[in-house]
Parts: C-alpha cells; structure tokens; sequence
C-alpha cells in the first residue's frame, strides 16, 4: 500500500520551522558558547596591534602623543618603563593598568622574560596573579577582573633599553552573556511564529490553486463535464493551468473527432452493404436481375468495402510506429502519370478530366507504394470536391533538391480557420457527410502521415468560392 505523503502546505511549514531553528542554533552557539573566546582573541589581537604599532613610532617626537590617542581608540593601556620599574610615558588610560598594581620585583621579572625573548611576552592576569595565555586554572568568580597584558623590550638611539607595557581589561561578560541568551530566547519564538505565519501564506499562494487544479483533474473523468483549470499565485502554477487547459480541449477535440470517426466509419461500411445486400437480394429472387452490371456493382462495393478496411489498416499501423518504408529509387513523373490513369478510368464517364503539368522527370528515394497511396488519396479529394467543371489540375515542379506536387480543385474551397483541422481523420467541413466518389474518408490523414514518414512537408492553400491547392513537398533525393 502506498504511503501517504504529506501535503505541500505542512511540508512548507515543516521545512521553513526546521530552518528558522537550524539558524537560531547557529546564533545561539556563535553568541553564548563561544563569545568568551570571540571577545578575548579580539582584545589579544587588539593589544598585539598596539604594541607594533607604538613600536614603530618609538622614536617619534610625539611619542607621548601617539600612545594616548592609540590607547583612546583601542581602549587599551600603553605605559613605557625601565627595568626597575620607572615610569616614562603613560597612557591617560593608565590609571587602570596593571602595571599599577604590580611590585617591583614582578615588573623585574616580567622586563627579564621580555629581555630573553625575542617576540615579547604575552600573559593574562587575574587577581593579579600571573597565569600563561590560555591556561585556565579556574573560572573567574563573580566581582573578577582579568587582563591581558603584552611587553617588550625597545632599545632607542640612545641604547637606552625600555619595557613596552600594553595591557587591556577584559569586562567580565556574564551578564552580557545572560542578556544575549533571554534576547535568544525572544527572538527564537518570534521567528518559529513568523516562519509558521509565512509558511501558512505561502502554502494558501501555492497549495490552494493546485488543489483547485487537482480537484478540477479528477473531473476529466466524467466526460460530459465541462473542465477549466483557474491557476494563480505564481507564474508557473498559471502556465500549468493554461497547459492543463489546452489538453483538455484537445482531449475534447480528439473525443468527438473520434465519435464522428465511428458515424462516418459506420456510415461508409453500411452504405456498400446495403448496395451489396440488395442487388444481392434482387439477383436471387427477381427474374432476369441476375445480370453482369449488378455483379459489377456488388463487386465495386466489395472492392469499395476493402479499401475502406485497408486505409483503416494503413493508418493505424503508421500511428503505432509499426509501419517501414522499403526506399528504391522511383521515378515520380512516371509514378504520378500512372495513378492518374487509373483514376481516369474509374472517372472519365462521370465526365472528370485530369490534367498533369510537369516540365520534366524527377527522380527521388521513396517507397513506391505508398507515395503512390498519396497521390491516388489526393486525387480521390480533388474528385470529390471539386466544382461543376470537374477539372482537376496535377502540376510537378522542381526547385533544387526537392520536388513538389500540387492537386488543384476547382471545388467550394475551404474557410481559413478551418484548415488546419483537415488532415484530421474524417474530418468534414459541414456537418452532411459526404461519401468519397474513389477512396476513403481517411485519404488526408494517410497523406500527411507517409510524407511525414519520408521527412517531407504537405500544406494546403484554399480560398473560398476559388478551389483548394493540396501539395506535398519530397527533399533529399536525386533529381534527373
């Protein structure tokens, strides 16, 4: 049994929930976790930029005066010392250094450690008790204070060696710290609200015209129900509703075609029975009925009978794929001269007349069978349709590589937006069917499908009142 998956709408608010608290997460951890490590790799980072920098000016005139405006800006205590501890420079923010709470001898000890190393030296203090740089022996308790502090040993002009002495206070953040948590914590459930919020309005924009579209798909089944898809919200559930419509009226179209396709179908297969039936019927039991022109007609209405079955035949296996061409090199001149002549003679004491115009011969790779088909399928329309005169017109005429091969009736002709639809099977103009003086009903269909078989083109130009030109276009072979 097939799972049931859950709707777009809870899937949206599944999704945009999930994510709002993956990013709140993230917050979370950059904010609360790790913020004591954040906030002192950037007073260190600070406290380092200070020092190089004071360095570099050592020998300024203004030395005084560089290290208090860089105090003032980093926030960050400069003092310059001597190596018993007396002071030389001091930052206006010095009042808070810890150099002011360190002995004597602690500074002593701090200008030899500097002395020996070559990169200065960088501690953290606490109590005022000094610990290495990222050796925690325990938390600071409540009230605590801890500092960072950097010194090194500057020898002047002079030769005179100074202590560099940069130190900054790192606040206690605890309370910074529970401030951000209970901010958290606000704006965790004000974004879960809004994404819930924005995720419902998104699924009504998005889920409701495709529920519309779905409940409206499931009525296609009831055929006498008229179906129109209504898409809106966005762009592609619109093209999906204007798509959706468009198959519907083909589905429409294709369903009474294909009920007219079983009338007409009944109406040619009925029609030659009941001529079969009834000279049949009067051959048996009239005296003198039993004649060769009634056995003619019963056979012209069997033959009339098989080629209806066979064009049935013919287009179903070419629509199915299961049809080949068997290409030879045919010569079409010869071809369309033949098929006329056979045509003639089923026509000429009904008074048509078929005229052929073609300036010379044109050789092309085709199935010989069945582009012969198309021209006796053109010509069976032509006759049929064509006006009082019943003249029919067959010109060949040859541009480049391709032949092409125009039927020319002189009948009523065809509206323009009516086109289009000919070459449908069994499709009919009016709604009075009218039975095809050679062929079938299907000869159009037929056509358009093995020209296309070929790689070819056909068309039709019609113009009321004037007639209609039916031609077929053949490219790619060889021409003599």
């Amino acid at each position: 049994m097939r799972r049931k998956e859950l709707s777009i709408k809870w899937k949206l608010i599944l999704y945009l929930t999930c994510f709002v608290m993956f990013i709140t997460a993230i917050l979370w951890v950059v904010q609360t976790v790790f913020l004591d490590e954040f906030y002192e790799r950037i007073k260190v980072k600070s406290v380092l930029e200070t020092a190089e920098y004071v360095e570099s000016e050592f020998e300024s005139e203004n030395l005084e005066a560089i290290v208090d405006e860089v105090s003032l800006q980093e926030e960050v205590s400069v003092s310059i010392v001597g190596q018993d501890g007396s002071l030389f420079i001091r930052s206006d923010r010095s009042h808070d250094s810890v150099l002011e709470k360190l002995s004597s001898e602690e500074i002593g000890k701090i200008y030899m450690q500097a002395v020996e190393s070559e990169e200065g030296v960088l501690k953290s203090y606490q109590f005022l008790k000094p610990e290495p740089l990222g050796v925690r022996e325990e938390a600071p308790q409540k009230g605590e204070v801890k500092s960072i502090v950097y010194a090194n040993v500057v020898e002047d002009s002079s030769g005179q060696k100074q202590m560099l002495f940069v130190d900054s206070v790192i606040t206690p953040i605890d309370t910074t710290v529970s401030t951000l948590r209970t901010q958290l914590l606000y704006v965790t459930g004000m974004l879960v609200v809004a994404a819930a919020g924005l995720a419902i309005l998104l699924s009504k924009k998005i889920a409701d015209p495709l529920m519309r579209i779905n409940d409206a798909a499931k009525t296609i089944v009831d055929a006498g129900q008229d179906v129109r898809f209504e898409g809106s919200g966005y762009r592609e559930v619109v093209e999906l509703g204007d798509t959706l419509n468009s198959a519907v009226e083909e589905l429409s179209k294709a369903e009474k075609l294909q009920r007219e396709l079983v009338a007409n179908i009944s109406h040619d297969l009925k029609t030659p029975l009941t001529m079969i039936i009834g000279y049949s019927e009067a051959m048996r039991d009239l005296p003198g009925e039993n004649t060769p022109e009634n056995m003619q007609v019963v056979i012209d209405e069997a033959n009339r009978l098989n080629r209806l079955v066979t064009d049935v035949l013919s287009i179903s296996k070419i629509q199915s794929g299961t049809e080949s061409l068997e290409l030879t090199r045919v010569n079409l001149t010869e071809l369309i001269e033949r098929t006329i002549d056979r045509c003639s003679k089923l026509t000429e004491s009904k008074g048509y007349s078929i005229e052929f115009l073609a300036e010379e011969d044109a050789w092309v790779y085709a199935d010989e069978l069945k582009i012969s088909q198309v021209i006796y399928n053109l010509l069976g329309n032509a006759i049929t349709h064509t006006g009082e005169d019943n003249r029919i017109k067959v010109v060949q005429s040859i541009s480049k590589d391709k032949v092409k091969v125009s039927v020319v009736d002189s009948g009523e002709g065809i509206p323009k937006d009516q086109l289009g639809n000919i070459w449908e099977r069994y499709y009919k103009l009016d709604k009075v069917h009218k039975r095809a003086r050679i062929g079938t009903g299907l000869g159009l269909s037929i056509v358009k499908s093995v020209v296309e078989m070929h790689g070819g083109s056909c068309g039709v130009d019609s113009e009321e009142g004037k007639g209609s030109e039916f031609w077929f276009e053949l490219g790619g072979g060889k021409l003599e």
